[in-house]
């Protein structure tokens, strides 16, 4: 088997997608602050997920044919995004997080 060398731009190289892993208990309660009644764990999930995705590069995810995928398994925030918009989606969670109680 051969071994190959990719020479890219640093840009190109942002693009690949990579995964990143939250913990939706250290998130959750943002979103239920945000939420009207407080509501449930699936209804906050739901409500993090629309916040990221309408929020962070709302083209970029899959429903809208983009790289970017979410998903909310136990509670574990999955997304997978480039380099650049995962940056952004951590810029978010700490302003949510940094909101008062």
């Amino acid at each position: 088997e051969e071994e190959v060398l990719k020479i890219t731009t640093s840009e190109r190289a942002m693009q690949r997608v990579v995964v990143r892993t939250y913990r939706v208990t250290d998130l959750l309660p943002t979103v239920r602050i945000a939420g009207e009644n407080g509501g449930g764990a699936v209804q906050d999930t739901d409500r993090l997920v629309f916040a990221i995705t309408g929020t962070v590069a709302p083209t970029s995810w899959d429903a809208v044919g983009g790289p970017g995928s979410i998903a909310v398994i136990k509670d574990v925030l999955i997304v997978t995004q480039t380099r650049r918009i995962q940056k952004e989606i951590e810029e978010l969670l700490t302003r949510l997080r940094s909101q008062p109680q």
